[in-house]
């Protein structure tokens, strides 16, 4: 497995979630909250929607670096730790080392 760790293209715009991308930015970029979890039935664009919110977060300087772990090919937790690790550019089992570098927000994805 060799995910990447740079962030798709949105391929389209990010239409009718204005407050929602508002309030999770408020939120992630205030710091008042370290973990948030998007959730929704299957096809609802959840996906879609935390990644128009990293782009929107990177655009506006919040983060020094954001990155995404795709970890729909992620069966066990050794190779999520992998996952996270490349995705944060640092060696297996130094992924804290990365993100001690500056604000970094990371999407952990299954899509």
């Amino acid at each position: 497995m060799t995910p990447s760790r740079s962030l798709p293209a949105l391929g389209a715009p990010l239409l009718g979630r204005d407050d929602a991308l508002a309030a999770l930015s408020r939120a992630v970029g205030a710091g008042d909250a370290r973990l948030v979890t998007v959730t929704g039935t299957v096809g609802v664009g959840k996906s879609f929607f935390a990644l128009g919110a990293l782009h929107a977060l990177r655009a506006d300087g919040t983060f020094a670096t954001v990155r995404r772990c795709d970890a729909s090919a992620v069966a066990r937790a050794d190779e999520l730790e992998a996952c996270v690790a490349h995705a944060l550019g640092a060696s297996e089992g130094a992924a804290g080392a990365a993100a001690a570098t500056g604000a970094t927000l990371l999407l952990l994805d299954d899509a």
